[in-house]
């Protein structure tokens, strides 16, 4: 996070822009004019949300299974063979409470020489 002495004067305006039905991109301009990097986090719901209840081990495990195979194909596409930047990971995200759960795949790039809107066509 920033700390007090790093944190922009004036809040970074954030953009959305709908896409699709599902899907929505964000943009928030750097506090450095100068920048030239810039990111990707594309978030890709796997599971609709559904009872806790219904989340049996073996859907777990298969999440988990396709997030381990996808973060070295992910690793090996984007960043050795398109060489689109200096991060590119692929994680699981599982988001449950008590009465729900759900599950999300998603895909970080950061670059110093290609786009957001590039990153996330290759994405």
């Amino acid at each position: 996070g920033y700390s007090a002495a790093k944190a922009p004067a004036e809040p970074a305006e954030l953009g959305a822009v709908v896409l699709s039905e599902n899907s929505t991109a964000f943009t928030i301009p750097a506090p450095n004019p100068e920048e030239t990097n810039s990111g990707l986090l594309g978030t890709f719901q796997l599971l609709p949300v559904i009872p806790a209840s219904k989340l049996t081990a073996k859907k777990a495990a298969t999440l988990h299974l396709l997030q381990f195979v996808m973060r070295q194909r992910c690793f090996d596409r984007l960043r050795t063979e398109e060489q689109l930047g200096y991060t590119a990971s692929c994680s699981h995200l599982a988001i449950r409470s008590r009465t729900y759960s759900t599950s999300y795949l998603r895909v970080m790039v950061q670059s110093g020489n290609y786009s957001a809107a590039y990153l996330d066509s290759r994405a």
